[in-house]
């Protein structure tokens, strides 16, 4: 938790700093932000081992299996632990400035923000907070937050770990397949998905899969989810800023691994 920490801090530094300049980097992905120095150091002797291992087991999931277990250091054989934990923001060739015209698709398509998917809007920097939500998570467990190559599965699984859509935005997408997947209530503000799309069963097979927040994140991290939940808003225009993110308690939290 220490490390994500300090990723995260750097992270949002760093893409704080290329939106001052008009910039949004739209394709922010695990890939696009390496380490400064790779080099790391073994550690064998178990007393001075992380308290706790987060390992997503592979086998499937049911009503009574959960789908993550905390390992205690002497069930696994090694822990890696980095000598330098600086990093830096690469790859702009698909970055665009504000002004320039903010529309079409953006970002690779797991860290992709629901305004991009949906087309409803014109997308602008909070896109890139998006993305940086899916990595940390990406960084806490190992694995995709949304493992999906389909719009409308994707739009279900942000449901599932997110909450409901916002009429407007539902209302202003030109995609009629992903606009039917919603029961549009004028007496509502927010629209549930009623539908699964072309290829339902296996929409419910990944929603069963896919765990919210609660289950993914351990109760003694709470406030890393609680900072989680506060990046991934649906609305772009509730998501907070580069610099809102950086004045949350997560960043005065302590780590005890």
């Amino acid at each position: 938790m220490t490390d994500i920490q300090i990723f995260a801090k750097q992270i949002f530094e760093g893409v704080n700093f290329i939106h001052k300049q008009g910039l949004i980097h739209t394709d922010l992905k695990p890939e696009n932000i390496l380490l400064k120095d790779s080099s790391y150091e073994k550690i064998t002797n178990y007393s001075e081992w992380p308290k706790h291992i987060l390992i997503r087991e592979k086998y499937t999931r049911d009503n009574s299996q959960p789908s993550t277990k905390s390992y205690s250091s002497n069930e696994k054989d090694i822990y890696y632990k980095l000598k330098n934990n600086e990093i830096k923001i690469i790859d702009f060739g698909s970055a665009v400035y504000k002004n320039e015209n903010c529309e079409g698709i953006i970002n690779t398509r797991q860290y992709r923000a629901p305004e991009v998917i949906l087309e409803c809007c014109k997308w602008n920097e909070k896109s890139d907070i998006w993305s940086i939500a899916c990595i940390l998570v990406e960084l806490y467990s190992g694995e995709l937050l949304f493992a999906t190559h389909d719009n409308q599965e994707h739009l279900c699984l942000i449901e599932k770990v997110c909450g409901f859509f916002p009429k407007w935005m539902i209302r202003n997408t030109q995609d009629f397949s992903l606009k039917n997947l919603f029961e549009i209530n004028d007496y509502y503000d927010y629209c549930k998905i009623h539908y699964y799309g072309s290829n339902e069963k296996k929409v419910k097979e990944a929603l069963n899969e896919q765990m919210n927040l609660k289950e993914i994140i351990l109760e003694k991290d709470k406030i890393f989810r609680d900072f989680l939940q506060f990046l991934f808003q649906i609305e772009p225009n509730k998501r907070p800023s580069c610099e809102d993110a950086l004045n949350h308690n997560f960043f005065k939290a302590h780590f005890d691994d």
